[in-house]
């Protein structure tokens, strides 16, 4: 069932795990550097604003608890609207940092997909689950990430996190623990909008 998961999110979406481990990369990398003090004035065009930093990826501005963030150039270009976990429990487990990410990728036309980088390794062949007030999504696991099990909920999982204040992502790791984080989703809506802005569908 898992194999489907992965394998419906590659085909619906022209999704690979080498560009999640991409994408998650420049991610993780965008939220553990200083970018913030090399943000661009929100009117610099975007060519301008990526030659100013060397790593190829910006912050577009930051909402509440969400960052939107941009790489790429042309048809390479990829935008994000994320953010991290502002509690993780048990507390006291050691952790990789973590992000639940929308990305629209201009190259193949993918528009916001939404994805999580745990932070752990996840135990094979067991779903996890995301939780927004009392609607709960399954979500398929492969090593670090996680998607929706259920491409075709992609639309109502967006709806509901504009929506709603709060996330929270529970899968078991592969040592057995239960794990779960919980992200706000306070200036998610604004972090989506303004991603659009610079990745229009």
């Amino acid at each position: 069932m898992i194999g489907r998961g992965i394998a419906a999110h590659q085909g619906a979406f022209g999704w690979s795990m080498s560009r999640f481990a991409l994408a998650t990369g420049l991610v993780l990398g965008l939220a553990g550097t200083a970018m913030a003090q090399q943000r661009p004035p929100a009117a610099a065009p975007a060519a301008t604003a990526q030659r100013a930093n060397p790593n190829g990826t910006f912050e577009l501005g930051t909402f509440g608890d969400w960052k939107a963030a941009i790489s790429g150039q042309g048809r390479a270009k990829v935008c994000y609207a994320l953010a991290s976990p502002n509690d993780r429990l048990p507390k006291g487990l050691k952790r990789d940092p973590a992000s639940i990410f929308v990305s629209t990728r201009i190259g193949d036309g993918a528009k916001n997909e939404v994805a999580i980088r745990l932070g752990f390794s996840a135990k094979p062949k067991e779903d996890g689950t995301l939780t927004i007030g009392t609607t709960n999504f399954a979500l398929v696991t492969e090593g670090e990430n996680a998607f929706l099990k259920n491409p075709a909920q992609e639309a109502q999982l967006l709806d509901a996190m504009r929506k709603g204040q709060a996330v929270q992502i529970k899968v078991t790791s592969a040592r057995g623990n239960a794990l779960t984080d919980r992200y706000s989703l306070k200036g998610f809506a604004q972090a989506v909008e303004r991603m659009a802005k610079e990745c229009p569908g």
